[in-house]
């Protein structure tokens, strides 16, 4: 389980950021459940359909996890 806080930040595919929102630590698996991120930017507003990158960042800048989420409405 992760112990520390961490920063998620989603960008579109033009590498802009659209989203960042920072993770609490998980002690249980329930609470992976509410670790979601619900396709809207950082303002609220839904983001429109398509390919979007995510980042998991360490306190320290250390990159946790990367990849690739698609958005469909």
């Amino acid at each position: 389980m992760f112990v520390k806080p961490a920063l998620l930040k989603i960008f579109d595919m033009r590498n802009c950021p659209v989203f960042e929102d920072e993770i609490g630590p998980i002690a249980q698996p329930e609470d992976f459940d509410i670790r979601k991120w619900n396709g809207t930017d950082s303002s609220g507003k839904p983001l429109k359909s398509g390919i979007y990158l995510y980042i998991i960042f360490s306190e320290d800048g250390e990159v946790l996890c990367e990849g690739t989420v698609v958005l469909v409405r």
